[in-house]
């Protein structure tokens, strides 16, 4: 078993007691095969989250101040995260997530580039685009709902939307940067509430306060399996 699948449990526990968490579109995760998620980021906790209802292993990159905190530090290690040096000219990120994708890992990314302090979308970085184009991967598009505050006890809904088929740009072509980035913040926007302002009240009447129920730990590959390794993970 892996470091990563043994922490599985732990982690769940661990939001269970922090969050009220719902994920929804689940049908959309590819059982077989790698792709690229992209997904808004808010707070550091949101790696967990996330791999929590995805059953195969993530791959997230991370910035390389998040290992300065020695558990987290042993945490996205675990993971196999990427530790990404930011204003580094940091081009290995790209190789790295081809090689995780061409070989049947998926790759996870927050492409704003930093947390969101009020919940809103930020600009999003073209970095996920560049990995897509060099690595012809599908993309996940996600999106982390925080209704209130972020701390414990909030109410967190994690929606997963449609893939994004490469051959829906013309990959092959440096000019697909711009509209796959166009496309990836449109489709995590189209995901998100407007849920959460600095003062942790929601930013609209719509949605703001839905009824969520634990829909359950989403258990790893192994499990499913009877504990069999398989090679297609994500």
């Amino acid at each position: 078993m892996s470091m990563y699948n043994f922490l599985r449990p732990a982690a769940w526990v661990f939001l269970r007691l922090k969050y009220r968490l719902r994920y929804e579109g689940r049908e959309n995760i590819p059982e077989k095969g790698s792709y690229l998620l992209v997904c808004n980021h808010r707070t550091l906790t949101d790696p967990i989250i996330i791999a929590s209802g995805i059953k195969q292993e993530l791959h997230f990159i991370a910035k390389a101040e998040i290992y300065k905190n020695k558990l987290l530090s042993v945490f996205f290690s675990a993971m196999g995260a990427y530790k990404l040096k930011r204003g580094e000219g940091d081009t290995g990120v790209i190789d790295w997530a081809r090689d995780h994708l061409e070989n049947e890992r998926c790759v996870a990314i927050f492409p704003e580039g930093t947390r969101s302090k009020t919940g809103e979308l930020l600009k999003i970085k073209s970095g996920a685009a560049y990995i897509a184009l060099r690595s012809n991967a599908r993309i996940l598009p996600c999106a982390l709902n925080f209704y209130g505050k972020t701390g414990w006890g909030s109410k967190v809904v994690v929606r997963f939307g449609k893939i994004i088929e490469p051959d829906e740009f013309e990959l092959s072509s440096p000019r697909a940067i711009r509209p796959i980035t166009r496309r990836i913040s449109a489709e995590i926007a189209s995901l998100m509430d407007d849920t959460a302002s600095l003062s942790g009240k929601p930013l609209s009447e719509k949605k703001k306060d839905p009824d969520l129920t634990d829909s359950g730990p989403v258990p790893s590959e192994n499990e499913q399996t009877g504990g069999k390794d398989e090679k297609a993970i994500d």
